[in-house]
């Protein structure tokens, strides 16, 4: 089985860009501007986003949330006149359990492609894996000493074919 890959997404500063100007701003009103700067970086550090091939884990401070691709049933793209400006963008990914956004990403519109692609690769996977399952009987060991047994028996001959067709189907 081929090791899963990984991606991980970090918001990009510009989606700070008004509270770095609110700081710049305040830098000289006792230290204040400090703080909203500091803010702004820890939230930066704090959030990250990682894309795998079976799922999304959504990391934002202390909280962390993660769900199946094959539980989103939408992509889209968000961007205000800014964001657009700056090239960034917030992706909504409406799911089974909710709706989730990463925020801060850079070239929205590719990453979304991208999402979309995952997203239906995951789903045929998850397809495919059921139809070759659904080919098969699900047994497990026990089940097959069974048969091997009852099959042992009806060709010795120790075993008739009406009791061998009853403990068949009990199988």
């Amino acid at each position: 089985m081929k090791e899963p890959k990984t991606y991980t997404l970090h918001p990009n500063w510009k989606d700070q860009f008004t509270r770095y100007m609110i700081g710049f701003a305040l830098l000289p009103v006792f230290g204040v501007g400090f703080l909203v700067l500091h803010s702004a970086r820890k939230h930066l550090r704090e959030t990250s986003y990682i894309i795998s091939d079976e799922n999304i884990t959504l990391h934002e401070q202390d909280e962390s949330i993660s769900f199946d691709l094959v539980n989103i049933d939408q992509v889209r793209v968000v961007q205000a006149r800014l964001e657009e400006k700056l090239n960034i963008g917030r992706i909504q990914l409406q799911a089974k359990t909710g709706t989730y956004e990463l925020r801060g990403i850079e070239n929205p519109e590719r990453m979304e492609r991208i999402l979309r692609v995952a997203i239906a690769t995951e789903k045929d996977r998850l397809r495919q894996k059921a139809k070759a399952k659904g080919n098969f009987p699900d047994l497990n060991a026990g089940s097959v000493d069974k048969v091997n047994t009852l099959v042992g028996l009806w060709q010795q001959g120790l075993i008739d074919d009406e009791e061998y067709e009853r403990e068949r189907k009990k199988i």
